[in-house]
C-alpha cells in the first residue's frame, strides 16, 4: 500500500512539473494549484522526512521559532481548502 501511494505522489509530482513547462498551458491555475501545494497535504505526506522536511522543521530550518499547518482558502480550483504550512 505504501509503495503504490508513493508512486501516485510522485506521479502526481510529475504531472504538475510537466504542466508547468508545457507551452500554452493555462499558466494562471497551474501555478495556483503549485503555490496551494503544501508539505502538509495528504497525499504528499508519504513523502516528508524523505524528499522534504515537515513543516515545524523547514519553519525552524528558516529561522523561525516553529510551524504548523492551518487550513486556509484555496486558489487552486480543485479544492475548496488546503492546509498550508505556517511559520512563526
Amino acid at each position: 500500500m505504501t509503495s503504490t501511494r508513493t508512486l501516485s505522489v510522485c506521479l502526481v509530482a510529475l504531472i504538475l512539473t510537466a504542466l508547468t513547462l508545457t507551452p500554452g498551458a493555462d499558466a494562471g491555475v497551474i501555478k495556483d494549484c503549485y503555490n496551494d501545494w503544501s508539505r502538509c497535504s495528504r497525499w504528499s505526506s508519504p513523502l516528508t522526512g524523505i524528499l522534504w522536511k515537515n513543516c515545524d522543521k523547514r519553519c525552524k530550518q528558516l529561522g523561525k521559532r516553529s510551524g504548523k499547518c492551518v487550513r486556509v482558502r484555496a486558489r487552486c480550483p480543485v479544492s475548496k481548502t488546503v492546509l498550508q504550512c505556517q511559520c512563526s
